[in-house]
């Protein structure tokens, strides 16, 4: 499977030829997404004493999805405390490296590498069921552990 730029099924932000393709907009999302590190630590009394659930998949199962305590594990490992971080979710690592790779990727875009982002989605939109598949798996081993 090819990747024709035509195909391109994301709209409006972040899209080709949007007017947010943009070296400013790219740089901007990507300190956005850095800026997930500061704020769980800043606000971490507010998020660890917080009972309350947005997920809809816990509050109908009961069991928690892939992205349950993500951001009580971000502020853990924030402050360093790794073994508090993987207890609220064991994931945790998987989502600071895959933050931290896409906000590189789109700061690189808006500086020097236009296209990058567009390069990249070509090579991962054939393995898009894939990650996918790999999500839903590592929600049901979530959900035993």
């Amino acid at each position: 499977m090819t990747f024709q730029p035509d195909s391109y099924p994301m709209k409006g932000f972040l899209s080709i030829n949007s007017e947010y393709d943009t070296g400013p907009y790219r740089i901007g999302t990507g300190v956005a997404l850095l800026l997930i590190f500061p704020l769980t630590g800043l606000f971490h009394s507010i998020i660890e004493s917080s009972q309350f659930s947005l997920c809809w998949f816990k509050t109908i199962t009961g069991k928690p999805c892939i992205f349950c305590g993500l951001t009580r594990s971000m502020s853990c490992f924030i402050r360093g405390d790794f073994g508090q971080a993987f207890h609220y979710n064991p994931f945790f690592g998987i989502a600071v490296v895959l933050i931290l790779l896409s906000s590189a990727v789109l700061i690189a875009d808006g500086i020097h590498a236009p296209g990058l982002t567009t390069r990249l989605y070509s090579l991962f939109y054939p393995y898009t069921w894939i990650m996918i598949v790999v999500a839903a798996v590592l929600s049901i081993i979530r959900m035993f552990l």
